[in-house]
């Protein structure tokens, strides 16, 4: 099967991504699927540890709408996947992924039917993104909202097929392929994952921006496998509440019993040298997990809070 590659901006890159990391992991039929209702994942590029669909099945769809918001929180690691999705085969051919969104030299691509695309879209560290996308089949158009904002709208005729194939694995955090029922790994991604949706139609603008379950694959679903993936309260995010978040009344008159309270924050940098056993190499997420430990034996017992905590690898 030739490779396709499709660029919506007229930019073709030469190559696409690295080579694999050979990290083959069993089929998750293991872990007691879970909802992840009201959070948000943490995932620090570790190359074994991901989120997977494990008890929901993809059905063949000719027609879908999904969407994703998500924060990279390491402005150095400009690499690195959202999810994708593939389906068993014996190829390890890392572009015939049937679906996919990552971030390559921090632009945002995507993988669609065997068709890479370029979006051209510089993703910004420490925000949070709402992406969705939607393709239709009989009108081979693929379109691509980016913060509320369409960003593509455009008709691919070089897809190897024109509808996504069903029973494949949904994987957060990694670009994976399927090889023979196992997972290879790679371009993990750094930063902060919520509320992945898919519906079985295109769905309008106006619907995208709203809060909704997906009737394929719901985030609030009780089929997600975390493989000792973090989570954390995605309470604050824009659909994290479980109820619209309610705006009270301004107070017309100060209650003179109630104490007012000063909350003071403080910025700083903090360098340090990491050095590993020789037999592995230093990565991200243990530089995370040191400075982690250090933070909470230094500030325990005390009045302080880590509000915003990030590392940033020195070359």
């Amino acid at each position: 099967m030739s490779r396709q590659k499709g660029d919506v901006a007229g930019y073709a890159p030469s190559k696409i991504l690295g080579g694999l990391f050979l990290a083959v992991a069993t089929l998750f039929l293991f872990s007691e699927p879970v909802s992840l209702k009201g959070k948000q994942l943490v995932l620090l590029g570790q190359k074994i540890k991901y989120v997977s669909l494990a008890s929901q099945h993809v059905p063949e769809l000719c027609a879908f709408t999904m969407c994703i918001d998500l924060n990279k929180t390491e402005e150095s690691v400009e690499s690195g996947t959202a999810f994708s999705y593939d389906v068993s085969s014996s190829s390890t051919e890392i572009s015939e992924v049937e679906l996919a969104l990552f971030v390559h030299n921090s632009s945002l691509q995507m993988f669609l039917l065997g068709l890479h695309i370029n979006l051209r879209v510089y993703i910004v560290a420490y925000k949070m993104h709402q992406i969705c996308c939607a393709w239709d089949s009989q009108k081979h158009l693929l379109e691509l909202f980016w913060d509320g904002r369409k960003l593509v709208n455009k008709t691919l005729p070089g897809v190897h097929h024109i509808c996504l194939r069903p029973n494949g694995t949904l994987v957060m955090g990694h670009l994976h392929k399927n090889y023979n029922g196992g997972l290879i790994l790679q371009s993990s991604f750094v930063g902060i994952l919520h509320y992945f949706q898919m519906w079985n139609y295109v769905r309008g603008q106006q619907e995208m921006e709203r809060c909704g379950d997906g009737n394929v694959v719901s985030w609030q679903g009780n089929y997600w496998s975390l493989n000792d993936v973090r989570t954390e309260s995605a309470l604050h995010q824009r659909c994290g509440a479980e109820e619209p978040t309610t705006v009270f009344p301004p107070i017309t008159s100060p209650d003179p019993t109630v104490t007012a309270t000063t909350v003071t924050f403080y910025s700083f940098q903090m360098n340090f040298s990491l050095t590993c056993e020789p037999s592995r190499t230093c990565d991200h997420y243990d530089a995370r997990q040191l400075s982690t430990n250090w933070f909470k034996k230094q500030l325990s017992n005390s009045e302080f809070v880590v509000t915003n905590h990030n590392i940033k690898a020195v070359r």
